[in-house]
Order: structure tokens, then sequence, then C-alpha cells
């Protein structure tokens, strides 16, 4: 690691951890793929309720089709955790996706950001 260039995430969990009202944020990662079905992600994966999965219809209107968990716009379809050539091109966004999703995990996420 640089000195000096961090998330200052240590910083982050105090001040958060003294938050009563918790309010949810939809954060955008623009990365590789995310494995949503992986267990670090499990039910912190947004859902496009508005949208029925697999009709093959744009039912909330947005401009994408059946965008149940996000948009891949490498590829312009739904499968955010698709790859090209192999399963291991999901690891960095997945690991970005489980950073921001932590809670309170700090050796957790030592380890996924030693994995990058």
């Amino acid at each position: 690691m640089i000195k000096g260039v961090d998330i200052n995430i240590k910083k982050f969990w105090h001040v958060s951890s003294k938050i009563k009202d918790v309010h949810y944020t939809k954060v955008a990662i623009v990365d590789t793929g995310i494995d949503y079905s992986h267990s670090e992600l499990s039910g912190k994966i947004w859902t496009n309720r508005k949208e029925i999965s697999n009709d093959g219809i744009d039912n909330d209107m947005n401009g994408y089709i059946d965008d149940i968990h996000g948009w891949n716009f490498v590829n312009e379809n739904n499968r955010i955790s698709s790859y090209r050539y192999s399963p291991y091109e999901n690891s960095h966004g997945t690991a970005i996706a489980g950073i921001i999703a932590a809670k309170k995990m700090e050796k957790r996420c030592k380890e996924l950001l030693t994995a990058i």
C-alpha cells in the first residue's frame, strides 16, 4: 500500500457505528462483473422491484430490459456476472462490492483488499 492513499475505512466504521437512523445507499460499481451469488453479498445486492425477471419486457420503462440487479454496459445486457474468458474476470468487481457492502468486517476487508 502507498502511505496516505486509502479509503479511510476505519474512520468510516467508527463514525458510522454511532449512527442510529440507518439509511440504505445505492452504489453503482463500474468495474468487472459481480458475482451477486457470493456469500459475502447475500441480501445486499440491489433488486429492481419494478422489473419482472426474464419476461423480455422493460417493465419499468427505463430503457433496460430485465435489469433485475443492474446492467452490463460492456455487453449491453442484464448479466452483471457474465464474463468472456474466465470466471476470474468477476473477481475484482466482486471484491469491490464486498468491501462496499461490508458491515464492520475489518478482517474480511483486509483479506479482500489483499486479493486485489
